[in-house]
């Protein structure tokens, strides 16, 4: 009976419509409810995505925690009522404005996320009461003003996010003097400052991050973060700089991680960097730099993590790079263009090596003594044009020497970029390619061709001068008459060309004279009486020059008269 009455009075009290209201925002009989709540010593309420355009009203007042994302809320203005409350979200909402006094009563609240709305200003009493807020997120607001002692009631203040908002500068009363051993964290990227706000700044002393990137700074005088002595995480990246003066960094030793990529940058700024003895980690990419080399980081003896990403042409690397930070343990230098270092190159003394990533880079092969391999725990060689051949068969084996390594890798001589441990060892070969064998055969049957035409032409040179052999060409001589100048018909007696005169000396000794041929034409005289006197002896030298001329039944001609010549 007992039983029967309370199952009885539970669905009464469901068709209440007081109770109706309840479940309305926040119930766990109805899957509809625009809120999920969680009991126990943390009672919780999640209402993303419930369609809101005001607070609920109706929600448990103990709750200790409140999401409210992604909603359609214009107005913040009656938290009050939840004054148990010990985070507070409210992102991608549609927030202008946030009531006077709204927070008066939330005095516990320690973290407050009001990113991704359209707040444009901040006031005096727009977060009257949080006096234990730890930590604010303004982020991807539209705030452009921020008014002299907004943050004043925040005693507790530990990290603030104003990034991505429309700042172009901070009023130098922005924080008190009460954030000066508080504020540890400020975030003022994405802005639109134009100098570094350094009088806003001077009093938060007790910094250990300051973000300011993608602000389009141009220049940062000397010292400018001399206050921040306890600064360890600075983000100047996109910030239009092209240089650094030698004390920019002055008084950083305590910095350990620097962001300085996407700048102008076309050196490493190697003088100002000196300063930052205990630097870790550091963010260079994005920049002009074309090399790197033993100087650029001799005073980081420190770094730990080098982060290269992204730059704009190609990259190289000179001997000794790296030498003088023996303690680094990784290596970023992803899309830069980096091809195969020099065989003079070797970062083998890099003993506490274990995660090298070279992504996107054009690397054809990597060599073995290249680097520490033993201890690597990593390396990316992905998007690389790599040639799996014999070259890189010891590479394909290594995960046998070292089986907690985690290789990236493929083997761009495979059409479907096959991932280099895919590959069958045996394939690992420097045997010619099918294109290198295909160019060979091509070149090779070009040459045949090339050495036959030569050859066909020689033996067709051959077989005419051969059929010309007993042929007697005529030459048309400036006479009345034609000779035959050049046949092979005529003879000598001896193989010896005799000399023609001894006093012959050139082309000017040369006299034509008329000869008048008789004997039937086959014999040909010397005139008598047409050599001068001091000639005689040239009588018994050309005598027997000439022979008979062959009458045979190949070659029987009639020769006419000639003009020979007299030397």
């Amino acid at each position: 009976m007992i039983v029967h009455f309370v199952t009885l009075s539970t669905i009464l009290l469901l068709h209440n419509p007081a109770f109706a209201d309840f479940r309305s925002s926040c119930s766990m009989y109805d899957n509809e409810a625009p809120c999920v709540c969680t009991g126990g010593e943390e009672q919780k309420a999640v209402c993303e995505y419930g369609g809101l355009e005001i607070i609920p009203h109706d929600l448990p007042t103990q709750l200790t925690s409140l999401d409210l994302s992604h909603n359609n809320i214009l107005k913040l203005d009656n938290v009050a009522m939840y004054d148990s409350l010990l985070a507070f979200k409210l992102t991608h909402n549609n927030l202008t404005t946030i009531g006077q006094d709204c927070f008066i009563n939330n005095k516990n609240i320690q973290r407050l996320d009001l990113s991704y709305n359209c707040l444009t200003e901040l006031t005096h009493d727009t977060f009257v009461g949080l006096y234990s807020l730890i930590t604010l997120d303004l982020s991807n607001n539209e705030i452009s003003s921020i008014k002299e002692d907004s943050f004043s009631s925040m005693s507790s203040l530990q990290n603030l996010d104003l990034g991505s908002n429309q700042l172009v500068q901070l009023n130098p009363q922005t924080f008190e003097v009460s954030h000066r051993n508080t504020l540890h964290h400020l975030d003022l990227s994405h802005n639109f400052f134009r100098e570094f706000p350094t009088m806003a700044l001077s009093n938060l002393v007790s910094l250990r991050a300051l973000h300011i990137g993608h602000n389009n700074l141009g220049y940062l005088p000397d010292r400018v973060f001399s206050k921040f002595k306890h600064l360890m995480d600075l983000k100047l990246n996109k910030c239009g700089l092209e240089d650094l003066g030698e004390f920019t960094f002055a008084e950083l030793e305590t910095l350990q991680m620097l962001d300085i990529s996407d700048n102008k940058f076309t050196d490493v700024p190697e003088t100002s960097l000196s300063q930052l003895i205990n630097l870790e980690t550091i963010f260079i990419g994005g920049n002009d730099i074309k090399m790197l080399n033993s100087n650029h980081f001799s005073k980081l003896s420190q770094l730990k993590q080098f982060n290269m990403q992204d730059c704009k042409g190609e990259l190289l690397l000179e001997s000794g790079v790296f030498v003088n930070n023996p303690d680094l343990t990784t290596i970023n230098i992803t899309r830069c263009d980096l091809e195969d270092p020099d065989e003079s190159i070797r970062l083998n003394y890099l003993h506490k090596l274990e995660h090298v990533n070279l992504h996107g880079n054009k690397l054809t092969t990597w060599r073995q003594d290249f680097l520490p391999m033993t201890d690597l725990l990593s390396l990316d060689l992905s998007g690389n044009p790599i040639i799996c051949d014999c070259h890189l068969k010891w590479l394909r084996h290594w995960p046998i020497h070292n089986p907690e390594m985690i290789l990236r890798a493929s083997c761009y001589n495979y059409d479907d970029q096959t991932s280099l441990l895919a590959v069958n060892p045996e394939d690992f070969t420097c045997g010619l390619s099918f294109n290198s064998i295909i160019w060979i055969l091509l070149s090779s049957v070009g040459g045949l061709l090339f050495m036959g035409v030569i050859a066909v032409l020689f033996i067709k040179s051959r077989k005419t001068r051969s059929s010309s052999s007993c042929e007697c060409s005529r030459l048309t001589l400036p006479s009345k008459h034609s000779f035959v100048s050049s046949s092979p018909c005529w003879k000598r007696r001896h193989e010896n060309k005799p000399r023609l005169s001894r006093n012959f000396s050139g082309k000017q000794d040369i006299q034509v004279i008329q000869n008048d041929v008789e004997n039937n034409g086959r014999l040909i005289d010397l005139p008598p009486g047409q050599l001068n006197s001091q000639d005689s002896s040239l009588e018994d030298e050309t005598a027997h020059l000439y022979d008979v001329v062959p009458g045979d039944e190949t070659c029987n001609y009639n020769y006419p008269d000639v003009k020979i010549t007299q030397i």
